[in-house]
């Protein structure tokens, strides 16, 4: 179903003048509030906490993570029956469109700007993009641009998961709604709660080193709510419709997942290194556990069954990558 279906051509151009007039108007405004850039004058302060070699690694490690979007989309797409493959890769894409846009007029604030009761962030603090810049972020050695790319990416990717649960259920005009909202009501504050200072999830001592809890818990039992209401999918569940979809899914999964958790010890050290040797390790050994628990079960070996193992180990070791010894 498109998104203008049984409207005349009249007021699908009105409503497209519209949508574009409104983006151009927060680009201006956005101009106009901003008080930061890369500026002459700023660059020589930038320069006296920058480290160039974490400021690299964190945006290379935001280049693989966006690369983890598409990767779940052929993902998905594989897994789906033949008939949904290309709406299913469409669908998981299209938080690349819409999430960036939410995050720079207020998702980035709501999730770390000042704290309110503990909840959400205060909206004035970044909306817009205002104060972010070349400024230092907290005490670390990047620039707030920085940290607020990489988060970015973390945001796409976390409604795009959702996306599996329902993806032959849904249709587009409902997505581009339903993921702006989810991402202002949902994921902004459940990252501020865990991922700041003052978020009473953080002040309960809970740790979450790269998104256990803000990103695969909180797609997770979105994805599990968005099915019990939509209810049964009404197409008949067949095998895989195209297998290498998957097995190219998971690899680009499994590299950028480097990005995810190496990213997430904020700089380029040996912290950096362990939390991508335990990634490894445990998505190895959960591999090898799933090929090893289909043979004892009777079942003959699959390539499927093997993408799932690295995706339990992916998944299980997230939140713990950095901590485990």
């Amino acid at each position: 179903m498109g998104l203008f279906d049984n409207r005349s051509i009249v007021v699908t151009r009105l409503v497209v003048a519209v949508v574009l007039l409104s983006l151009f108007g927060i680009f201006v405004a956005m101009t106009v509030v901003a008080t930061e850039g890369i500026l002459p004058d700023k660059a020589e302060a930038a320069n006296s906490y920058t480290v160039t070699g974490d400021m690299a690694w964190m945006l290379v490690c935001s280049a693989m993570v966006l690369l983890m979007t598409p990767a779940i989309a052929f993902f998905y797409g594989g897994m789906i029956n033949s008939q949904s493959v290309v709406a299913t890769i469409a669908t998981a894409v299209l938080p690349m469109a819409i999430v960036p846009i939410v995050w720079c007029l207020i998702g980035f604030s709501l999730a770390f700007g000042e704290d309110v009761g503990g909840v959400f962030g205060n909206p004035a603090t970044y909306g817009l993009m205002y104060n972010v810049g070349a400024s230092r972020w907290n005490d670390l050695t990047i620039s707030t641009s920085t940290w607020f790319t990489y988060q970015c990416v973390f945001a796409i990717i976390t409604p795009s998961i959702i996306v599996g649960a329902i993806c032959d259920r849904v249709n587009f005009p409902a997505l581009c709604v339903f993921i702006p909202l989810w991402h202002i009501i949902v994921y902004c504050p459940i990252t501020h709660m865990v991922w700041t200072p003052d978020g009473i999830i953080a002040a309960w001592g809970v740790l979450d080193f790269a998104g256990g809890m803000v990103v695969h818990m909180s797609a997770g039992y979105a994805a599990l709510a968005a099915a019990f209401f939509l209810g049964p999918s009404k197409v008949k569940t067949e095998l895989p419709a195209n297998v290498p979809y998957v097995v190219l899914g998971t690899a680009l999964l499994w590299f950028g997942w480097f990005g995810f958790v190496g990213g997430s010890a904020l700089s380029a050290t040996v912290y950096t290194s362990h939390a991508i040797l335990n990634t490894n390790v445990a998505t190895a050994v959960a591999m090898l556990t799933w090929m090893l628990l289909e043979q004892v079960n009777g079942h003959t070996f699959k390539a499927t069954g093997m993408c799932l193992g690295v995706v339990v180990g992916l998944v299980a070791i997230t939140p713990a990558a950095g901590f485990v010894n």
